[in-house]
């Protein structure tokens, strides 16, 4: 499916090259979180083999770079208040987590933050707020 936003630079690399790098990392509730420590990237959360969430891994500070580690760990503590948090903590032991790691510094962060809004407009998965279509 060819999409404006596959055109889109992020970093040196457009849309369309990051939307091919998606890496399954299994299922939320099983997926071995300390790996993922100190990395950036953007996720995406797979529901009865339906993309229905991405979201990015960014938080990046001079004593914090958990990533990952801390974003996906969030879900499984029902430590959100929007209603994806907690859609997505209602049903962890169901939802699969894909990753595009970009990488472990400040820059991998911030391109994390850029990559996350044109993913939204190619897919438009439904839990997403800003990912929904306007009716």
């Amino acid at each position: 499916m060819n999409n404006i936003a596959d055109h889109i630079q992020i970093g040196d690399k457009t849309v369309a090259f990051w939307d091919e790098k998606w890496a399954k990392q299994g299922l939320l509730t099983k997926i071995n979180l300390s790996e993922l420590y100190g990395y950036f990237g953007v996720y995406r959360i797979v529901f009865n083999k339906e993309v229905v969430y991405i979201g990015k891994a960014s938080e990046y500070s001079k004593h914090s770079k958990r990533g990952f580690h801390k974003r996906l760990g969030d879900y499984t503590r029902n430590s959100g208040s929007s209603k994806s948090s907690k859609k997505i903590h209602a049903n962890k032991n169901k939802l699969y987590i894909e990753t595009i790691i970009i990488g472990s510094d400040k820059l991998s962060s911030i391109l994390a933050d850029m990559l996350e809004a044109p993913l939204l407009v190619k897919h438009h998965p439904k839990w997403n707020t800003a990912g929904k279509k306007q009716d």
